[in-house]
């Protein structure tokens, strides 16, 4: 907390924020990590200070900015390991794609040889 211990708890606070913000748009999660502690102790000296409701009303918009950030970030990375696995899991039909768009298996279908006579 050596950089923030010259700002105004709230003012400290805001900018470590942004921070996360960009940590977690960058995916840099191991920043989050960092940023964590300071982020905690940062609370506690917002809650000791004499903050305004107008600043703490501002402080939850960005906490709540950075949690839905979050939760989408871990339902994005939910959906693309499901992806993933389903494009390693083994298929047992050809899929392709038809005149109209539409997708369609082609089943393993025997082969014969015909003779004409």
């Amino acid at each position: 907390m050596g950089l923030f211990s010259t700002m105004k708890p709230v003012q400290a606070l805001t900018e470590l924020l942004e921070k996360e913000r960009v940590a977690i748009l960058k995916a840099e999660f191991a920043t989050l990590a960092q940023i964590s502690a300071s982020k905690m102790s940062l609370m506690k000296s917002v809650a000791k200070s004499s903050a305004t409701a107008s600043e703490l009303e501002a402080l939850k918009s960005l906490t709540e900015r950075n949690r839905k950030l979050l939760a989408a970030s871990a339902q994005g990375f939910k959906s693309a390991r499901k992806r993933l696995s389903m494009l390693r899991a083994p298929r047992t039909t050809f899929q392709t794609y038809g005149p109209s768009g539409s997708m369609s298996d082609i089943g393993h279908k025997s082969l014969t040889i015909k003779r004409k006579i």
